[in-house]
């Protein structure tokens, strides 16, 4: 009867061991095989509203960011993968850039430190340029948007 009950524990605990194991198997797969989201596109909000959209995949860039002269207005930067979600990039690993040739307008407060990312566009005078945004990944470009569109209107 001593044997019999000592066969039972060691087949109990090996089931369990082994059962321990599959579970334990699983979970560390399954956080490995987690993607990080790529962007095929960009959005560049104010209010919450979508303002200036630019998808690469398809060449194709709606909206115009508009300011008043002599005004700061401040914008986020949200990123969208190839399934239409919208995302922000881990602020650990990654930051944004946003420059433009045209003296008319002032990049400045770029915020790469929180989700979501943002900037401010200082208005000098009016006009039409274009900017980009550039989505950094430990310091190299991962994702350009260039050719966004922005114009400054007159304050009256």
């Amino acid at each position: 009867m001593k044997k019999l009950f000592i066969y039972a524990a060691k087949s109990a605990l090996f089931l369990l061991l082994v059962t321990g194991l599959f579970a334990a198997c699983s979970n560390s797969t399954s956080s490995e095989e987690e993607e990080e989201q790529e962007p095929i596109a960009i959005r560049v909000k104010q209010n919450g509203q979508t303002v200036v959209e630019r998808n690469n995949e398809t060449n194709t860039t709606t909206g115009t960011l508009t300011v008043n002269q002599g005004t700061t207005t401040s914008f986020t930067v949200l990123f969208v993968d190839e399934n239409g979600v919208e995302f922000t990039p881990e602020p650990d690993e990654h930051s944004i850039d946003v420059s433009s040739t045209s003296p008319i307008i002032i990049f400045s407060n770029v915020n790469s430190e929180s989700a979501p990312f943002g900037f401010d566009v200082q208005a000098q005078d009016t006009g039409a340029a274009t900017f980009q945004i550039v989505m950094n990944h430990v310091g190299s470009p991962e994702f350009t948007a260039s050719g966004l569109p922005l114009e400054v209107t007159s304050s009256n």
